[in-house]
């Protein structure tokens, strides 16, 4: 990701939006840095007296939050060399696949995209679907990416893709995990009545 979006801001592109699409791509890459450099000196700062503006019980458990989130980094990082190549290949395989989807769609559709352009496209539309209040960014996300290629296609096309490609990359993962969701809260809410145990 970090490659495509410096090869979209430096190089030389022709995407719909040009100036918009970077100045988006610019703001995604700086408030990436801007977490990522804030990470490390946040559990100190929640555990400091500067904090007071946190209640002690939102203190701890941010704290207590940000400690798993430390020591699941650390111990992931503590797995042989072997093992971690292997999960950085998977993974991006696995997000390559990903975000071929949108790009399958149009094809599938009657439309015409570069690649890199449909990956961007998903890539700034799940990144504005995090300020979504529904849940998976639903609304967001489609409104981001059929807003994105409209330029590109007709809009009859824009919307069938769009509603195919959530389809497969998000009410799918619903539809597969809705069974298992339901036996889990089943068990769960055995195991908490009174005459479960």
């Amino acid at each position: 990701m970090s490659g495509l979006v410096a090869y979209s801001l430096l190089g030389e592109t022709q995407w719909p939006h040009q100036t918009l699409v970077q100045m988006a791509l610019a703001a995604l890459a700086m408030g990436v840095t801007l977490v990522m450099g804030c990470l490390p000196g946040l559990v100190h700062y929640t555990a400091s007296p500067g904090a007071r503006w946190l209640s002690g019980y939102r203190r701890r458990w941010l704290v207590r939050r940000l400690l798993t989130c430390r020591h699941g980094l650390q111990a992931t990082l503590r797995l042989p060399i072997a093992t971690l190549l292997a999960m950085l290949v998977l993974t991006t395989a696995h997000w390559l696949l990903r975000y071929s989807l949108l790009y399958l769609a149009v094809l599938g559709a009657g439309g015409h995209a570069d690649w890199l352009w449909t990956f961007l496209t998903q890539m700034l539309a799940m990144a504005a679907s995090q300020f979504s209040f529904l849940p998976g960014g639903a609304g967001a996300a489609e409104l981001g990416v059929g807003g994105l290629l409209l330029p590109l296609m007709e809009r009859e096309q824009a919307a069938a893709a769009v509603l195919v490609w959530r389809l497969v990359s998000y009410h799918l993962y619903l539809a597969a995990g809705a069974p298992l969701f339901l036996l889990s809260a089943y068990r769960l809410m055995r195991r908490s009545s009174p005459g479960g145990a």
